[in-house]
């Protein structure tokens, strides 16, 4: 991977089972751009892609499925505290970036309005290491 690859978001290791480190996709996962563009024009992806289908991967989850196609392409996912896969309990504060689950359209649309308040009254705080992803 280079500098500018990135996936990032609540990561978890799964190597003991065999699978690469992942993201959790129910809280969301950040992808740049270059790292979607370098896995499109890569021949790995239609091998991903066969594997998903036909191979190995069938019964992999989405978030599984991902973590492994873009290891072969040498990504490898990072996580970072400000995706929360398990609970929104911190939703209002300012470094949360995204979570699951929610219960309802307007409990999310609360939620983001109240973190949007937050985030505007707190952003000064977070900084470069905030943003730099979990090892």
């Amino acid at each position: 991977a280079t500098a500018d690859d990135l996936f990032m978001g609540h990561g978890y290791n799964l190597s003991g089972c065999g699978i690469a480190p992942i993201v959790m996709g129910g809280s969301g996962m950040l992808l740049r751009g270059h790292t979607l563009r370098k896995l499109a024009t890569s021949p790995e992806l239609a091998l991903c892609i066969k594997e998903q289908k036909e191979g190995a991967w069938c019964w992999h989850h989405f978030d599984w499925a991902m973590a492994e196609c873009l290891l072969r392409v040498n990504v490898s996912a990072s996580g970072h505290a400000g995706f929360k896969q398990y609970n929104c309990k911190d939703y209002e504060r300012a470094d949360v970036v995204a979570c699951h689950p929610t219960l309802s359209r307007g409990s999310m649309r609360m939620m983001l309005e109240r973190h949007a308040q937050n985030y505007t009254k707190f952003r000064d705080s977070l900084s470069a290491t905030w943003a730099s992803p979990c090892e």
